[in-house]
């Protein structure tokens, strides 16, 4: 069967697949354990959405965060650390945030409080700037 005779929107609908193939494994290829981070309780890792063959992501990969929940640990620690993984996250996704920026965005939240609030009700809380975020976070304190 020549390729004449395929129907033009068939060979758009494999143009686009192709396409979307190539910008997943190019988005797979770049990502490394550099991009992974620890910050108190919690910790990233790389995650395969998609199957995964003898180490290979088939799909996309992505960070997902992992958060313990030690029993020594009071709830406003907890809160702390995720705050701070969200502050990385935000702040590294978005380079014109600065300061506090972050603490505005609607995922700046644990357990139905704001990181914010969690600040306010708390007199060790400490939440991180985007400045903060830059640097070493692995051993944040």
């Amino acid at each position: 069967m020549p390729l004449d005779d395929v129907d033009p929107h068939l060979k758009y609908l494999v143009l686009i697949i192709a396409f979307i193939a190539v910008a997943g494994a190019y988005h797979n290829y770049t990502m490394t354990e550099d991009d992974t981070f620890s910050i108190g309780y919690c910790e990233t890792s790389i995650e395969c959405s998609g199957y995964e063959v003898s180490g290979v992501c088939i799909g996309i990969e992505h960070l997902d965060t992992h958060c313990i929940h030690p029993d020594e640990a009071e709830e406003w620690q907890t809160a702390e650390a995720e705050c701070a993984v969200t502050a990385q996250g935000l702040c590294n996704a978005n380079p014109e945030m600065d300061g506090l920026d972050w603490t505005d965005h609607g995922d700046a939240e644990h357990d139905g409080q704001t990181c914010a609030d969690w600040e306010a009700a708390h007199e060790d809380f400490t939440l991180l700037t985007c400045e903060a975020t830059f640097r070493d976070v692995t051993h944040w304190e």
